[in-house]
């Protein structure tokens, strides 16, 4: 039967399943939805990360049709929380490892696979990520305008409206891939980069769905029999302080200046985040920091 690892920290709630070795849902402990619940990300029976493993000569199936074993919660030494989980073959395995650390958003998700010949083909695995972003303001209307599908490709970021449906597909390395909404991102990293790969989405016109997103990544492993492919997942805010700790470039999902007010992204960077911060520090009231904001600008 299908279990579930609940693990908490001090900002996230994430349920893990053992069905597919994953996580089920993930609740942000500091935000509240427009229900005043808790805001959930990648919630939906639609979320979840695949991939297919050989299973006999000319057979495959979907790692997320797989009961895993395994799944329980090590609390380490330094306060983080570790999930690990089993497939065991014959003569090969694959495990799914979590860390969830104390106070930060990116869960790291390491796949080891024991038997690369036997379950891979290639030495290639086709991930299949699939998000559904759901509703998490007021205003759904509003929400849809300001979300994006935002990736890293080699060194530079771009990103694309999700308000309509298209397609993006990428040719050369890539860094990560996220669902950006007004206030909140889900975001799949691979440390090693993805070697190529499409993301597809589609903005419902009714519904609570902002936008459904699937994208199809391809990870080249180097030969021998054993590969860990190292991963991580983003669930939380799209905080520009938060997500610069990452060295990844995912703070530029943050709109601080476009098109022909590009420059002014520089100026907000390197003086008024610093200052607000600077005042932040000393006054707990936000509205006499915005005030003193203003009268320094």
């Amino acid at each position: 039967p299908e279990q579930l690892t609940v693990v908490e920290t001090d900002v996230l709630k994430i349920a893990f399943t053992n069905k597919g070795g994953q996580p089920k849902w993930v609740e942000l402990k500091h935000f509240k939805g427009p229900d005043s619940a808790n805001v959930r990300l990648a919630s939906t029976d639609f979320d979840k990360l695949s991939y297919a493993i050989n299973t006999a000569p000319n057979q495959s199936a979907d790692i997320t049709n797989f009961y895993f074993t395994g799944g329980q919660s090590v609390l380490n030494a330094d306060s983080s929380y570790t999930v690990t989980f089993q497939l065991p073959s014959q003569g090969s395995s694959i495990v799914h490892q979590f860390k969830i650390k104390r106070n930060n958003y990116l869960v790291d998700f390491n796949i080891q696979v024991n038997g690369v010949n036997q379950l891979l083909t290639n030495n290639t695995i086709n991930f299949i990520w699939q998000n559904k972003a759901l509703q998490l303001q007021k205003d759904l209307a509003y929400e849809k305008q300001q979300s994006q599908i935002a990736y890293r490709q080699g060194t530079d970021y771009d990103h694309s409206s999700a308000y309509n449906d298209n397609t993006e597909a990428f040719k050369g390395p890539l860094n990560w891939v996220g669902v950006k909404q007004q206030f909140f991102n889900t975001t799949l990293i691979n440390k090693n980069n993805f070697t190529s790969g499409q993301v597809e989405w589609k903005s419902p016109k009714v519904g609570n769905v902002v936008v459904q997103t699937v994208a199809n990544l391809k990870s080249q492993l180097p030969a021998g029999q054993t590969a860990t492919i190292p991963l991580a997942i983003y669930y939380g805010p799209t905080d520009y302080k938060i997500l610069k700790q990452y060295g990844n470039d995912m703070e530029s999902m943050v709109n601080l200046g476009s098109g022909v007010f590009a420059f002014v992204k520089y100026i907000n960077r390197w003086i008024i985040i610093p200052v607000f911060d600077l005042f932040r520090k000393f006054i707990s009231n936000y509205g006499i920091v915005i005030l003193l904001l203003t009268l320094f600008i």
